[in-house]
């Protein structure tokens, strides 16, 4: 596959790789979202996953061609030089930029779900999680920890899906993309469930809070225990579950403004004695290489 610069230049995309808005890890465009004019969306060179400093809109390097350019996946797929491993992939993601009547109608309906481990896994579906596994550094066996499964059809269509716990019992589900095709990257079923009030749990170690879910799990592949508030911001309701710590390592994306956070290490030290602060210098813990994030964890611990 080619590198994300690569691929910039194959569309025509003009970008700077040097500005002060964005990381050194980055390559920097005008965010076709908020309408800046300053370069502040970053394409991380390793990945290409982008991240507007400006108005914090994330997402693949697919969707972001897509949204300048208008192009179709297969055409992403041929300037990217990635090798097509079965047809019926293709034909999945065709199903996904045309859905059939029938098709949209599912999408309202109860999500049908399959471990990812079942006998009969069709190749097409093994590809997408294997793909997202190696961009993730993960491992099924992560998945099966996690108790993850993945949507066939309805609502979770085509996504990982990540039961989420409270007080010992399943409130919800998140479902993450793995087509990198949906403007929509996760989707909470029930709709209504406020996450902002819950914590999710991974690992054991170190109590290290991160943002997502998957910053979690790379936390609790380094031996530490991921605790993810669902977002940058630390409500209330969440705060009053992390009294019972004695010490804590937040570790905030690099994106998250100074000021918030402060404000988020201000609350954590009102209920925990030790609060040690990390924040990433490009993209999120889950980005990291895990001997760094391992070594950060330990030097904490």
């Amino acid at each position: 596959m080619k590198k994300p610069v690569e691929i910039l230049k194959h569309f025509q995309i003009s970008f700077v790789t040097h500005h002060h808005s964005i990381s050194k890890s980055c390559v920097g465009i005008d965010c076709p979202y908020c309408n800046d004019s300053n370069k502040h969306l970053g394409i991380f060179k390793e990945h290409g996953n982008f991240s507007c400093f400006k108005c914090g809109k994330r997402g693949s390097l697919y969707f972001l061609i897509k949204t300048l350019k208008g192009i179709s996946y297969p055409e992403y797929q041929r300037a990217a030089g990635i090798q097509e491993i079965e047809d019926s992939v293709e034909q999945t993601l065709h199903n996904i930029f045309n859905p059939k009547k029938e098709q949209r109608k599912m999408e309202s309906k109860v999500s049908t779900l399959i471990s990812v481990t079942c006998d009969g896994m069709p190749e097409n579906v093994k590809y997408l999680i294997d793909r997202f596994l190696v961009e993730r550094k993960f491992t099924y066996n992560m998945l099966i920890r996690c108790e993850c499964k993945y949507g066939i059809s309805g609502f979770q269509a085509y996504r990982l899906v990540v039961p989420i716990y409270h007080d010992g019992n399943q409130i919800a589900q998140i479902g993450r993309d793995l087509t990198g095709t949906s403007e929509i990257k996760y989707k909470i079923d029930p709709p209504g469930i406020e996450l902002s009030k819950c914590l999710y749990y991974a690992g054991d170690g170190l109590p290290v809070l991160v943002e997502g879910i998957f910053d979690a799990w790379a936390v609790a592949q380094c031996g530490g225990f991921g605790i993810a508030m669902f977002g940058s911001n630390l409500s209330d309701s969440q705060l009053a579950h992390l009294h019972s710590f004695d010490r804590i390592l937040y570790m905030p994306d690099s994106d998250v403004p100074a000021s918030k956070v402060l404000k988020t290490t201000d609350k954590l030290q009102r209920v925990i004695p030790s609060v040690a602060i990390w924040q990433c210098k490009t993209g999120d813990p889950c980005s990291m290489n895990r001997e760094d994030l391992k070594k950060i964890i330990q030097s904490k611990s």
